[in-house]
Order: structure tokens, then sequence, then C-alpha cells
């Protein structure tokens, strides 16, 4: 009579493509979607990005939110006539106005502590 015994497998070639663990996405254009989910879990408030900033500014009334979101329009809207135009000096000059300005409305520009 033989003795029962195990059986050993040995197999070769490629891990399944779910056999690993989920790389965590990129942020392509750094606004910090992919945390969002995260924030809401923890129950805080802040506004994710700059135009949640201005939303929530305007939704209260608030005239800087007002000034800024005017301001950022208009610098966008002159960077799309320089770009038009092949304008590189323009485009540069506009493109980095509308950065000082996103700056300041996420509060990363604020030098006297007002807006």
């Amino acid at each position: 009579m033989p003795k029962p015994g195990g059986m050993i497998a040995i197999m070769f070639g490629r891990p399944s493509r779910f056999a690993h663990e989920r790389e965590p996405q990129s942020d392509e254009d750094n606004l910090d979607r992919e945390d969002q989910g995260d924030r809401e879990d923890q129950g805080r408030d802040e506004p994710a990005n700059t135009l949640d900033i201005l939303y929530q500014g305007l939704c209260n009334g608030d005239e800087q939110a007002v000034h800024d979101a005017m301001e950022i329009g208009r610098c966008i809207r002159q960077m799309g006539r320089a770009g038009s135009r092949g304008d590189r000096a323009a485009l540069d000059h506009w493109h980095q106005q509308c950065r000082d300005l996103i700056q300041n409305v996420d509060g990363e520009g604020e030098d006297d502590g007002e807006r």
C-alpha cells in the first residue's frame, strides 16, 4: 500500500497583473484631486484648490475674492491673446502675474498677513 503524500506544484510564468499592489496615481496637474477624498474623510472643511477657495469666497460675498477672480480671469485672457499672437514675452509676463495672484489666493504669497 502506497503512503499518502502531498503534491508539490511548481509554476513558471509572469505573475498576474492583479498580483501587484496598485501604485499610487501620479498628480499630473498638481491639483491634489487624488487626495481630496482623504480630506473629506478627515472632516476638513478647507478648500482643496484655488478654484474652491475663490468659489467659497464668492459664495460668502468676499469682496477680495471678487477682485481675485476677475484679475485671474484677466491674466488668463491676456495669456490667450499673447499665445495666439506668438508673443512669448507677453505670455511669460501674464503667466507670472497669474501665478502670483494664485499664490496670493492660496495664502502662499502673503507677507503682511493680509490679502
